[in-house]
């Protein structure tokens, strides 16, 4: 337990003792030059942790990796390095960067573990090192030829760095992980500063310190950015339901919390949800679970939640019982008219052509999908939320014993 607490502790003391810090140093415009300079890198081993803890190590790399590109910047490399101009180091940095997250990211999370992640770690900067090293070699040289023509944005920045950056914005969907694949597209947005920097570098600044504070500030936007995403990625995992991509219990109880007179309840069960299962197997089960809710998910003046289970829940607010009824009683028609294909296996799955998919594979099995939904609204009896979902769901078991498929208002 206190493995878990003490970074969280020691990070609270550091934000707690900063300000104090500040006040008792005689000039303030130093001590705030010095923070600006060491603000970046706070911010983000802010992202590194909070992407440890979200038990993602690739946003750990990433922060790592930006946290070194902002050192190569801002300080004098050793001798055994070899010299580099200023302005080299932004282009240099232009193709580096976007290479260090395309290795960053190139891997999966149950191979970033113990010794093996530290080896990873080391080939994600390699990009950054061999740059430097050979970048004015014939070897590497190539990458750095070519520049867009002068008046154009990021006109002194070689090309193909402009198109690895580019390319990783444009692949940034590009993973089966929906909740990284958020931070990918904010990680995309948070290199646009960064390549403003890269191209000031070719620029000429009266003071080292004046072009230290332009890259760190740079550094800090950027870094922002991706602690924005971070916490995004957080109530995602949080509220969000992570089969079918509709906000959960959690994010129902909350909704509730907040709930007034005028609100309507609707309850909804898949019909004939285990025997499915039980004829088919839970993947398919979970394929229905997710066509249901995408299918509901598009209700006008309201909001789906999964309850659980099969059951979904949608709360319409400024809508009396008759008029939410109405409405899902229309979505729950076109549910039932829809086809819903079993394919035998997911190999055959990848075997189906377009026309297959459109008109419905040969190799699937066509069945009907349908549900029964209770409606309810306050009344003198029933005023607080969880009762009225009780009424709703009463309601939906009527329509249940009455023949399923169909929509009953309490």
């Amino acid at each position: 337990m206190s493995r878990r607490l003490l970074p969280s502790v020691l990070i609270t003391l550091f934000l707690a003792t900063m300000p104090f810090v500040l006040l008792s140093v005689e000039n303030k415009r130093v001590a705030l030059y010095d923070l600006a300079f060491t603000l970046p890198y706070l911010i983000l081993i802010l992202v590194g942790f909070l992407g440890e803890k979200l038990n993602q190590r690739r946003i750990l790399f990433a922060s790592i990796v930006i946290g070194v590109a902002c050192a190569y910047l801002c300080f004098e490399l050793p001798e055994f390095l070899g010299p580099h101009l200023r302005s080299a180091k932004g282009q240099i940095l232009s193709i580096a960067l976007p290479a260090m997250l395309f290795i960053s990211f190139s891997l999966s999370e149950a191979r970033l573990r113990g010794s093996e992640a530290m080896g990873w770690l080391a080939l994600a900067l390699s990009p950054l090192l061999a740059s430097h090293l050979f970048g004015e070699s014939a070897l590497l040289s190539w990458l750095f030829q070519g520049r867009l023509t002068e008046g154009v944005f990021f006109a002194h920045l070689p090309n193909f760095g402009i198109f690895l950056g580019m390319l990783f914005g444009a692949l940034g969907h590009q993973t089966e992980d929906r909740y990284l694949r958020v931070f990918r597209f904010y990680l995309a947005v948070s290199l646009v500063p960064l390549y403003y920097m890269f191209e000031r570098t070719g620029m000429r600044f009266r003071t080292l310190q004046s072009y230290q504070l332009e890259v760190s500030l740079s550094f800090i936007s950027s870094a922002a950015v991706l602690v924005y995403a971070n916490f995004y990625l957080y109530w995602q995992k949080v509220y969000l339901d992570e089969l079918t991509g509709i906000p959960n219990r959690r994010a129902l109880n909350e909704r509730m919390s907040v709930l007034r007179h005028h609100y309507t309840v609707a309850m909804i069960d898949i019909d004939h949800f285990k025997k499915f299962n039980d004829a088919f197997g839970h993947e398919q089960g979970d394929s229905v679970l997710r066509f249901v809710a995408k299918h509901f998910s598009r209700v006008p003046q309201g909001e789906v939640y999964r309850y659980g289970g099969e059951e979904l829940c949608i709360i319409f607010q400024d809508i009396n019982a008759v008029q939410a009824l109405q409405i899902v009683e229309g979505l729950r028609e076109q549910l039932a008219l829809k086809d819903f294909y079993i394919r035998s296996s997911n190999k055959a799955r990848t075997r189906t052509t377009k026309h297959d998919r459109k008109t419905g594979d040969a190799r699937a099995t066509k069945v009907q999908v349908t549900v029964s939904i209770g409606v309810a609204d306050p009344t003198d009896t029933n005023q607080r939320p969880e009762h009225v979902i009780i009424a709703a769901d009463k309601a939906l078991y009527k329509a249940k014993e009455r023949g399923r498929n169909r929509s009953i208002a309490a």
